[in-house]
Order: C-alpha cells, then sequence, then structure tokens
C-alpha cells in the first residue's frame, strides 16, 4: 500500500518542484528586468 501510494506522490512531487523551479525562474527574470529598468532611469 506504502509503495502504491508513493508510486502515485512521486510523479506529483517531480511536477510540484518543476513548478517551483519554473516560478523561481519566472519570478528572477522579472526582478532582474525591473532592476535593470530602474538603473536606466537613473
Amino acid at each position: 500500500f506504502v509503495s502504491e501510494d508513493n508510486e502515485l506522490l512521486f510523479p506529483l512531487r517531480l511536477y510540484a518542484a518543476n513548478l517551483r523551479a519554473q516560478a523561481l525562474c519566472e519570478l528572477e527574470k522579472n526582478y532582474q528586468l525591473k532592476s535593470r529598468q530602474i538603473l536606466g532611469m537613473r
């Protein structure tokens, strides 16, 4: 039962980790763009 549960949860965990990594990547890109714009304004 436990191993079956893990087999179901593992892809979900992997998917969640990928989503989190993508979100962090996007946040970092947005942050860099904004900081560049702010630096360009000065």
